[in-house]
């Protein structure tokens, strides 16, 4: 499930899905008759003497460890029964023997819960018989048991009967890792338990639990987590806070957070269910043992390998106790320590330590689970990188054949083995079957992201893509400097482009265009309520603390930021299945929609990969640029255009030229970066006019018609220009979208002058603010209160100019120009705003931010990481009274992230006339 993506990083979170969901059904909600796995008899220790059980005549007993104790019950059929066993300081399993001599697991020893019950139907007469047993390494303990009821079953018990048999359906091929197919029968037990109990039964609250947990299991994250939130809702109800229930519960939900890539929030609901525990005084628990290996994966992910280390042991000691050095469920921390190795150079350590997670797992689960991908992964990757490709290749083919035999390579797993076989191939020279892998692993990939990216917060939605990074560069890379002549390795590297560029954007953008072609009154409501949340945080982020204290100012922050991202999340729900999404890219479909005299330039900045190098913080090189160009006909061509920190020095040296008047060596940084960037981009569109520019890292920064090519043209004068966050951009222009309102002009505002004080403060700071007798602008500064924004009236002719081709164009200006009624436009014909745009730099550490309070016992070495605010908070655009600093909802300064909200479905051309 785990491996060969260049680190373990990437799938190191994804490790503990399907091992959580196995946890579950061991230890979480059998005491309520969830958990029936029916297995055929097995051989046993020879049978002890039975003693049978009367019903409310509890009877008291001392369990030593290894023992197994037998009570016997004689039923009719049609009969319900209850068991209760109290645990009095012990740690027993449970197990009931059918007549027929079939066993159900009820319980097994994994956590000291104070209470398990079961109730069971009797679909035929005879003997039954509970077993009592403990764990070889358990104390000598004490429990009570007792027959708590038998009566006539009545309906609904023999339905919740029949939701027992489909749990054991689930938990069977749960525990096979078919996790698609197990769903099925787990929802049927669902939907019985919430018609018969209602929807805030403890009980329901388990298997909603078991049911996240299996979509957690399968990569679907989407749904995972509305599941797992309304568990925890209804256990927390039913249990209260501070229950070790409702701790395990809490684990879960740091799992999913640490598999979406939101390591601070990971970190917190784990620190939290850890300080449940610790308050309860317990500290020998199944989820004390997960948590910890949840920290050390937090912390192997901030590349902190010291903690990292130090909590897997801290797992691993943990698990041990609980289950002995011989467990399956040793295994991950066995899996963990190897990459804090692998990592740290210690590559032999490594080896024996996935060697040993590989045999626990075969031990315990067999030779063909899928779970033993994982280990079979980080063998396959540690000898691979240091030269043993046979046995590396041997390790992973093993692993694909387990899926293949399984029929789950639409697992998201999966593509971590095929990628492992394509970097094994690749480091030695197989091209063509390392392009035949990655192409592979990257059809799942795509599923993979566009599932998880239809829900969620902007937030949360960019997490989760950080944690692909870098697999647009190993795709990019095996092409560009591998393969450079492979047309299926080239089509691959363009295709994963047009992809992944501008996803997150996209993914926002449908949910906002979604609620407002519906709508209804409580989708306008939500937009609304987020648009004012986003207003208020932009205020407070901008202005500062002012009079408040680092504390509450942060507070106040935090609140902010949760309410947008539950108010986003609550949008994108409500949208999904209502907007019709976009087909899937491919290269046919983008290509058909490139005119005829236009040619699509995808620029694309990736790193290096050489799959020969062991350690991967070497193994991607410095940053290059590249440019894929596609027709509506002919081949699909592409040029490498030179180390990305070279190119971005010459975008920076021209951009700074151009802020001066007084310079007079623009011509030739333009022509410089022309002879860099176009001319080889000109050899490969042949006679189009039209370029489509799809820019990419400071490519974003450079007004490509301002170049000057070598006939001294700029090259404006050649081609028209038309930018694309991506060629995937094509495809939605395809879809039809009428204009609401007629075209908009927004020039020229009346920023209003500030007060002296204001200005002496800004003076003092050493921001220049006249030349040849005028105030001038500051447009960058490290806060807002060092801005100044000076008169624009040129742009008042711009305005009367653009009303010329527009007759009726609306032209707000002056004191007109305001936050308010740009906010307020729905959808016009065009927009064009003229007006300063700003940017603050060096982002700062919030006042007063630190990591939420840990645990006692584990705080001295929490570091604190420190929230960063986000970027499109430090960006905008100034409009009337800006330099006043106003408070409340018109304070004259749109960032850009209020921008986002902005009503432009349907909009043909939006144009940004503005400096920066």
């Amino acid at each position: 499930m785990c491996s060969g993506i260049g680190n373990f990083r990437d799938r190191q979170r994804r490790c503990s899905s399907s091992t959580r969901s196995v946890c579950l059904l061991l230890f979480c909600t059998v005491m309520f008759g969830a958990v029936s796995v029916l297995a055929q008899d097995k051989p046993q220790t020879p049978e002890p003497s039975a003693t049978e059980l009367i019903v409310d005549q509890p009877l008291n007993r001392l369990l030593n460890g290894g023992e197994r104790q037998v009570f016997h019950l004689n039923f009719l059929a049609g009969q319900n029964f209850k068991v209760i066993l109290r645990q009095l300081g012990s740690d027993v399993g449970l197990n009931l023997r059918l007549p027929g001599g079939q066993i159900v697991v009820m319980y097994e020893p994994f956590g000291q819960v104070p209470e398990i019950g079961f109730s069971w139907v009797t679909e035929t007469a005879g003997e039954y018989r509970v077993e009592v047993y403990a764990r070889a390494r358990a104390a000598t303990a004490r429990y009570e048991i007792r027959l708590a009821e038998v009566h006539p079953a009545t309906a609904n018990e023999h339905l919740l009967q029949a939701a027992r048999i489909q749990f054991a359906d689930y938990a069977r091929l749960n525990r096979d890792s078919r996790f698609a197919e197990s769903r099925v029968p787990l929802q049927r037990a669902l939907a019985i338990r919430e018609q018969v109990l209602g929807p805030d039964d403890r009980l329901v609250g388990e298997t909603l639990a078991f049911l996240a947990a299996n979509y957690s299991a399968s990569g679907d994250f989407v749904n995972a987590e509305p599941l797992k939130l309304r568990a925890l809702k209804i256990l927390e109800a039913r249990l209260g806070s501070n229950s070790p229930r409702v701790a395990a519960e809490w684990a879960e939900v740091g799992s999913l957070y640490l598999e979406k890539g939101d390591l601070a929030r990971a970190e917190e609901v784990c620190r939290k269910a850890l300080r449940i525990f610790e308050s309860n005084g317990q500290t020998d628990d199944p989820v004390i043992a997960g948590a910890f290996g949840q920290l050390g994966r937090i912390y192997y992910q901030r590349s902190d390998y010291v903690n990292a280390a130090k909590y897997y042991e801290l797992s691993r000691a943990a698990w041990g106790k609980l289950l002995g050095l011989d467990h399956f469920h040793m295994a991950p921390t066995y899996s963990y320590l190897g990459r804090v190795a692998y990592d740290s150079g210690d590559l032999r350590q490594a080896v024996t330590l996935f060697q040993r997670a590989l045999e626990l797992t075969e031990k315990g689960l067999g030779p063909n689970n899928t779970r033993l991908s994982r280990y079979l992964n980080d063998l396959g990757q540690v000898h691979c990188t240091t030269g043993d490709f046979a046995t590396g290749e041997s390790a992973y083919r093993r692993a694909l054949a387990i899926f293949e035999n399984r029929t789950a390579l639409g697992q998201p797993e999966a593509q971590e083995t095929l990628l492992g076989l394509a970097r094994c191939s690749a480091a030695q020279g197989h091209l063509t079957e390392a392009i035949q892998m990655q192409t592979r692993a990257n059809e799942i990939a795509e599923r993979f992201v566009a599932l998880n990216l239809s829900v969620g917060a902007e937030r949360e939605r960019l997490a989760f893509l950080d944690t692909f990074a870098l697999r647009l560069s190993r795709n990019i890379s095996l092409h560009a400097d591998l393969a450079p002549n492979d047309p299926k390795a080239r089509d691959l590297a363009m295709t994963s482009i047009l992809q992944r560029k501008g996803r997150l954007q996209d993914a926002m953008s449908d949910s906002l265009t979604a609620l407002r072609q519906r709508s209804q009154p409580d989708d306008r409501m939500l937009i609304e309520r987020l648009n004012e949340a986003t207003t208020q945080l932009a205020t407070l982020v901008l202005k500062g603390p002012v009079d408040l204290q680092p504390a509450e100012y942060q507070s106040r922050i935090s609140a902010l930021e949760a309410e947008r991202d539950n108010d986003e999340d609550d949008l994108s729900r409500r949208s999904t299945g209502f907007y019709p999404r976009n087909a899937p890219v491919t290269l046919a479909a983008i290509r058909s929609a490139i005119p005829a005299d236009a040619a699509l330039v995808e620029f694309a900045v990736y790193a290096p990969f050489d799959p020969r190098v062991a350690d991967n913080r070497r193994a991607y090189g410095k940053s290059r640029y590249v440019a894929y160009v596609l027709r509506n006909q002919g081949d699909l061509r592409w040029v490498q255009l030179g180390d990305a920190a070279v190119i971005d020095g010459m975008i920076e040296g021209m951009r700074t030229a151009l802020r001066d008047p007084h310079r007079n060596d623009i011509r030739q940084r333009a022509r410089a970066l022309d002879e860099k960037l176009m001319r080889p981009v000109r050899a490969l569109i042949g006679n189009a006019t039209h370029l489509l520019v799809s820019p990419d890292g400071e490519l974003n920064l450079l007004p490509f018609a301002a170049l000057v090519d070598e006939q001294q043209k700029y090259l404006l004068e050649r081609y028209n220009f038309t930018y694309l966050t991506s060629g995937r951009d094509l495809l939605r222009l395809q879809i039809p979208r009428a204009s609401k309102s007629a075209a908009l002009v927004v020039a020229n505002p009346q920023f209003a002058e500030p007060a002296p004080v204001a200005l002496a403060v800004r003076t003092a700071a050493g921001q220049p603010l006249v030349r040849n007798g005028k105030r001038t602008s500051v447009t960058t500064a490290n806060e807002l209160s060092a801005l100044y924004f000076a008169p624009l009236n040129g742009t008042e002719i711009e305005a009367r100019a653009i009303g010329k081709v527009f007759p009726d164009a609306i032209v707000l200006s002056g004191a007109r120009a305001t936050e308010t009624a740009l906010k307020k436009i729905e959808s016009p014909r065009l927009l064009h705003i003229a007006t300063h745009g700003f940017f603050l730099h060096d982002f700062a550490d919030l006042p007063g931010s630190a990591t939420p309070s840990v645990a006692a016992s584990h705080a001295r070495d929490s570091k604190s990481f420190e929230p960063r605010v986000n970027p499109l908070l430090r960006s905008g655009l100034a409009l009337a009274d800006a330099n006043l600093r106003t408070s409340g909802a018109d304070d004259g300064i749109l960032t850009a992230l209020e921008a986002s909200g902005l009503d432009l479905w349907g909009t043909k051309l939006v144009v940004l006339s503005a400096c920066d």
